[in-house]
């Protein structure tokens, strides 16, 4: 009797003849990744692509779902649902990000895919953080997502109008440019990484302030109206049981 495994390649050869499928497809077990990275006064935000073969995410998704997840699993949309949604606690805990040497912690925001020639995953991973005004921050990034397997990384980083950037890395367009079999020693490490320095505008911080301030301001005067308000009614209705 075939194996689960076995059935859910089965569907996929069979989908795998559509004209969207066949055009240029990406070879088996090569996962491409586009990262862009930005830096916002409230979190770092990343949206991440991940490209992938059909027949790598049929032949990936038992190791990414529990057994009765991957039973209940019977058409194409399924399949690639299911590596969708496996990959993406895998890939936020792969996202090895830093503020001032402490780790930051991503969560998944948003997700969906796209078939065309090939599976295109698009996630938004978000890590909050609180940034501390006039004081100079640290930022350091590393993707070490599907480290032992074949697939390109072009990663960027962008910055908020709302920070000041004093100094920033990340791959130049020559080492993007690279083909795999040119990359020198160092130069897959260095294309997974970028860092910066920066500093939160000083506008931008008082502003935030001002915002919180008005706001205690707000939950304090509609607290003193209640209390204000109780005040009086028990004041009126002494004065009715005189």
């Amino acid at each position: 009797m075939p194996s689960r495994k076995s059935r859910l390649l089965a569907l996929l050869l069979c989908f795998a003849g559509s004209p969207a499928l066949c055009a240029h497809p990406l070879p088996q077990k090569v996962y491409d990744r586009t990262i862009a990275v930005r830096l916002t006064d409230t979190a770092v935000v990343v949206d991440y692509h991940l490209e992938v073969d059909a027949l790598t995410a049929s032949t990936d998704l038992p190791d990414l779902v529990t057994r009765d997840e991957l039973a209940d699993i019977t058409t194409p949309e399924a399949v690639f649902k299911g590596f969708l949604d496996g990959q993406a606690p895998l890939i936020a805990n792969n996202l090895l990000a830093r503020l001032d040497k402490k780790y930051l912690n991503f969560t998944c925001k948003e997700r969906r895919y796209l078939l065309t020639d090939h599976l295109r995953c698009e996630y938004r991973f978000e890590a909050p953080w609180r940034l501390s005004p006039d004081a100079e921050h640290t930022f350091d990034f590393h993707e070490i997502n599907f480290d032992q397997e074949k697939g390109a990384v072009r990663l960027s980083l962008a910055v908020s109008p709302a920070l000041t950037i004093l100094s920033m890395t990340q791959p130049d367009e020559a080492l993007l440019a690279r083909a795999s079999i040119d990359l020198r020693e160092g130069d897959e490490d260095r294309l997974r990484k970028a860092g910066a320095t920066f500093q939160l505008m000083r506008e931008i911080s008082e502003s935030k302030s001002q915002h919180e301030t008005r706001g205690l301001m707000l939950l304090l005067g509609l607290a003193l109206g209640f209390g204000l308000g109780v005040a009086a009614v028990k004041w009126s209705l002494k004065r009715m049981t005189r």
